[in-house]
């Protein structure tokens, strides 16, 4: 079936990915800066109001994304019903997708994972979304439907499920969650679904405007950490340690992944354009030598952080900030926590 919007980017699933990966028990500023193995884990204090199991336990998500795309696809084929279409619901769909990447099985601290993997970017262990780029599908449960259509009936099928072909293609002066709802709801069956199906899914609660003071609190708070000046210290010993084993530029763990992705999504996204031509490409032969650089380069960060001992440091600096974080702002804290529970 024709996916006119296959290369939209969302405004709600950015949101997702952003407050998730912002506000699950590693605050988003040392998600990649990692303890070492024999060093006990760091317990968040901002945990105990913003860490609930659908954000942090992968069972949990993926029970909670599952119901997601139930109830999108069944509020989909009503609305199509009404439409006067017989949409049969698509769980499979790749139209919409919920990033898990915070939950992904990475072991930076794991020398022999990291001598395997890298930083997990080629070996798509970070920030799996799943879909695809291309329209090639062979359990579409609409495909068959849809091609028996006449051009003109398969038109308003199309208008219908995604909103008039005129609609701007991208978002138009979307700052707020409110204005990103309007305009789904101008994206036919498809985006209403999508808005009525967040509303009642408990993975989006994060999103909603009436959290958006607390969620800019905690970005404040993470910026500000990162200013501290033993937390500049801290990353100034790490990025001369680097700049020591060839790797010079990064000034923070954090930036160790920002080196590889566009590269590994230009190539990826290379190697399915000449698939999809009929050409035979292998794609890791291709990625291989990204890889290489990429392993070099997760190794080299494993050795520095040990030896000025990152973690130890960072994890009393984010307890210290965290911990005054919960007393200056506790009261929107607690109205999140009973919102989710």
């Amino acid at each position: 079936m024709l996916k006119r919007d296959r290369a939209l980017t969302v405004f709600g699933a950015l949101v997702a990915v952003s407050v998730v990966g912002a506000c699950s028990a590693m605050p988003l500023v040392v998600e990649d800066a990692v303890v070492p193995v024999t060093e006990a884990p760091f317990t968040s204090p901002l945990d105990e109001f913003i860490g609930q199991a659908v954000w942090t336990n992968q069972e949990e998500f993926q029970r909670a994304s599952d119901e997601f795309a139930v109830l999108r696809e069944e509020l989909i084929a009503q609305c199509m019903r009404e439409a006067g279409f017989n949409y049969q619901p698509d769980i499979n769909s790749d139209r919409w997708t919920i990033a898990s990447g915070h939950l992904d099985d990475i072991h930076p601290d794991d020398r022999e994972w990291v001598s395997q993997y890298g930083l997990g970017i080629v070996s798509g262990h970070r920030m799996r979304t799943g879909g695809t780029i291309f329209d090639v599908r062979d359990d579409d449960p609409n495909a068959e439907y849809v091609a028996g259509l006449s051009d003109l009936a398969r038109e308003a099928f199309e208008a219908a499920l995604y909103g008039p072909a005129d609609n701007p293609p991208t978002q138009m002066a979307v700052q707020t969650q409110a204005d990103w709802e309007d305009w789904m709801r101008t994206r036919g069956c498809w985006g209403q679904a999508i808005v009525e199906a967040q509303a009642n899914s408990p993975l989006f609660l994060r999103e909603q405007d009436e959290f958006a003071p607390l969620f800019s609190a905690i970005s404040d708070m993470q910026n500000n950490v990162s200013e501290r000046p033993d937390m500049v210290t801290l990353n100034s010993e790490w990025s001369h340690c680097m700049a020591d084993a060839g790797h010079v530029g990064l000034s923070s763990p954090a930036d160790g992944p920002g080196r590889f992705w566009s590269e590994y999504m230009n190539t990826s996204f290379t190697v399915q354009q000449l698939q999809a031509e009929g050409m035979d490409v292998d794609r890791a032969e291709m990625l291989a030598p990204l890889q290489a650089r990429e392993i070099d380069l997760a190794l080299a960060d494993l050795d520095c952080r040990i030896s000025i001992d990152y973690r130890a440091r960072l994890n009393a600096i984010m307890l210290e900030a965290e911990s005054q974080f919960v007393v200056d702002h506790r009261a929107l804290l607690e109205d999140f926590r009973n919102a989710a529970e």
